[in-house]
């Protein structure tokens, strides 16, 4: 296995996160400069996943450098063996945030996970909850494993749900259905088993240290990226279990707490997606900057 963690939380490689391009009279503003560095259907491809499975902590993710950085970082692969080799045998991963494109808020994505979650009940087939991470963790998002699932049928749900694209995994590879006929390569995957549950902002199996806050208490703009970098830290902990922060190797716990001194967002801050950079929700801002399905015609 390889020794995947660091010797000190200084040496840790962390996500570089998408946050809401600078303003100001002193900055050039460059919107496309603050979006994912990948389109869409790659960020398909290359995001990887994170869960549970009878108290076990997972990583699924792709095997070839292109679309795994990294991975030098992570416990050697392992094949799945029992009830989750059957679990992953072959499905479908469908998402239900953002539907179209647009980013929703805490409660829409509430209620679009919860008619996910229905949907997938109606189906009667077994299902794993997931967490789907962009390759370089600058986003996350849940999302759920049906065994079993049709093509036909993820569609309908995906359609419903305004999501862009379906992921079909096998015992082989996994395989991005875009919905609207773009195709895509895909790529083989492989099974991490983790000792424990790593932190999210770390890019490897990270199960000692926490990583440090980014920006502080200085100006507007260190202000603004200190409570961007809180709220994406929230959400992962709530999505994922975290060993070091929850084993007081920092102040925060799993319940997604922010670290205590950190900014208080005064108004709702919307998480970084597939399609655009996290940002507080201000009145009379103009919609983010959002990445569009390439043109191959």
């Amino acid at each position: 296995m390889n020794d995947h963690n660091t010797a000190h939380p200084d040496a840790m490689p962390v996500a570089l996160l998408l946050y809401s391009p600078a303003k100001g009279t002193n900055n050039e503003t460059d919107p496309l400069g603050a979006l994912p560095r990948e389109d869409l259907v790659t960020s398909y491809e290359r995001q990887w996943y994170r869960f549970e499975f009878e108290g076990k902590n997972y990583a699924l993710r792709p095997t070839h450098a292109a679309h795994s950085p990294f991975n030098y970082l992570w416990p050697d692969a392992s094949e799945p063996d029992g009830e989750l080799a059957h679990r992953l045998g072959g499905g479908i991963i469908i998402g239900a945030w953002h539907p179209e494109g647009v980013t929703s808020t805490t409660a829409q994505r509430r209620v679009q996970w919860n008619m996910l979650l229905e949907l997938v009940e109606e189906t009667g087939l077994p299902s794993l909850v997931m967490t789907a991470l962009q390759s370089g963790s600058q986003w996350v998002e849940p999302v759920v494993f049906v065994t079993g699932l049709s093509r036909g049928a993820a569609e309908e749900i995906a359609q419903e749900l305004g999501q862009r694209a379906v992921v079909e995994l096998d015992r082989a590879r996994v395989h991005p259905l875009i919905l609207d006929g773009t195709q895509s390569l895909g790529y083989a995957w492989s099974l991490h088993a983790l000792a424990g549950a790593p932190c999210a902002l770390s890019l490897g199996c990270e199960l000692t240290f926490s990583p440090k806050r980014v920006g502080g208490p200085y100006v507007s703009r260190s202000r603004e990226v200190a409570s961007l970098w809180s709220s994406h830290r929230k959400l992962t902990h709530e999505l994922l279990g975290c060993d070091p922060c929850q084993n007081g190797a920092s102040v925060a716990t799993v319940s997604g707490k922010n670290i205590p001194g950190a900014p208080i967002a005064l108004s709702e801050v919307l998480p970084a997606t597939r399609y655009t950079y996290s940002r507080h929700v201000r009145e009379g801002d103009e919609p983010p900057v959002k990445l569009e399905w390439p043109d191959y015609s």
